[in-house]
């Protein structure tokens, strides 16, 4: 049933300007400020994968010019079918075309004989990823972990203002001080009681370490 009523829509590089805050100001601030050389990502509602394979190309670039940093990403649905797809790593090729092509030429594979038109995502970026089932609407967070960032992007559209307020007050518990918290373009904390702070459209960092 879950998988029935679920949207799932999801695509490699959806909203590119979170991406462009990580890359050129998002993780120099976070290290920074934190001391830290790991970064630990929580991509929850993944669906099909699109969104925790561009978090990990985008990090991986980092990576390749500072040696010294890594990082690890949960990546978490609630509907069985789509995490099945997002472990395999393989797409339609048409379905890759958004991804910038340095982009491609490393981290995507092209498919001969039956995998003719589909690509798939190199171990090197498939083996950065853990994915998990889970449900948002679970009452204790603190089996996922602790985490320095969270992309939550076009989930809460799905709920009433009271489920999207648990949530969020959930993630900021396993969020990190100073951690990142990305949602959708649709989607807003206006009205919340919430220890973020806005830092651009759709994107907040925790202020307060009450939680």
């Amino acid at each position: 049933m879950i998988d029935a009523v679920s949207t799932n829509k999801t695509d490699f590089f959806r909203e590119p300007l979170h991406f462009d805050f990580l890359t050129n100001q998002g993780i120099n601030e976070y290290l920074e400020i934190s001391g830290k050389k790991k970064l630990s990502i929580w991509s929850a509602g993944c669906s099909s994968g699109e969104e925790p394979y561009t978090i990990a190309m985008v990090l991986k670039e980092m990576a390749n010019t500072n040696t010294w940093f890594d990082f690890n990403i949960i990546a978490t649905d609630v509907a069985d079918s789509v995490l099945k797809h997002a472990i395999t790593g393989i797409y339609n090729e048409e379905k890759t075309r958004v991804i910038p092509y340095n982009y491609k030429k490393k981290y995507l594979l092209k498919g001969k004989n039956a995998y003719e038109h589909k690509m798939k995502v190199h171990s090197e970026i498939r083996d950065k990823i853990e994915f998990s089932k889970y449900n948002l609407l679970s009452s204790d967070y603190s089996m996922v972990g602790k985490f320095d960032i969270i992309f939550c992007r076009n989930v809460l559209i799905y709920f009433d203002r009271e489920v999207q307020y648990r949530i969020l007050d959930q993630f900021c518990r396993v969020l990190k001080q100073d951690g990142y918290l990305f949602l959708g373009h649709t989607e807003s904390i206006n009205g919340l009681t919430l220890p973020l702070r806005q830092i651009k459209p759709t994107i907040f960092t925790k202020v307060s370490n009450s939680r």
